[in-house]
């Protein structure tokens, strides 16, 4: 063991022959994981100030929050059967893809309406990150050791939340609400 409490293993991948330790897997996957809570409470502090840019009311600007959540939700059940039919990596990357369009669509979104289709968008690739790196958990560990790799996990993954609104509140009164803020709101998570 390492002063972090880690066992001082190596993953290596037999294809591309990449060594990587066992706690850089982790802050890893634990970041993938996190694209959905970082793309929800990002932009839960501009709600509001939402209403007031596309002229809508807060009902329709919950739609945003609802239509991510419901493709969130149908995601999961797809990614399973594609990460196991087509591998890890290559889902991952176009799912990465997916939300990074998304999200620049999000930014640029011209109506309340076009916010919701590009949030059901992004959804659909924040969703992927948790099922393929629960999966890697499981491909590369015994399931004696998944126990503490999923908690490590969990740990790593449940920063985001606590620090998204905080940094959606603060990028809100840099930028002063308008669409620049929208852009940075919905640029930042892509960019981790």
């Amino acid at each position: 063991m390492n002063e972090n409490g880690f066992m001082s293993v190596e993953v290596r991948s037999e294809s591309s022959g990449l060594s990587i330790h066992r706690a850089e897997l982790i802050i890893l996957l634990g970041a993938i994981s996190a694209f959905a809570s970082l793309s929800v409470d990002t932009y839960l502090p501009a709600l509001p100030t939402l209403e007031k840019v596309f002229d809508a009311s807060s009902i329709e600007v919950q739609l945003t929050l609802a239509s991510f959540f419901v493709s969130f939700a149908l995601g999961q059940a797809f990614y399973g059967p594609i990460i196991d039919r087509f591998g890890r990596k290559r889902p991952l990357c176009i799912a990465l893809m997916l939300f990074a369009l998304a999200s620049s669509g999000c930014a640029l979104a011209w109506s309340i309406e076009a916010l919701v289709v590009m949030r059901f968008v992004q959804a659909l690739g924040a969703c992927a990150g948790g099922v393929i790196a629960r999966a890697i958990v499981r491909d590369l560990f015994e399931p004696i050791d998944t126990a503490r790799i999923f908690s490590a996990l969990i740990l790593v993954t449940g920063f985001a939340p606590m620090l998204a609104p905080l940094v959606g509140g603060y990028v809100l009164i840099w930028f002063g609400g308008g669409r620049s803020s929208g852009c940075f709101r919905f640029w930042a998570p892509s960019v981790l």
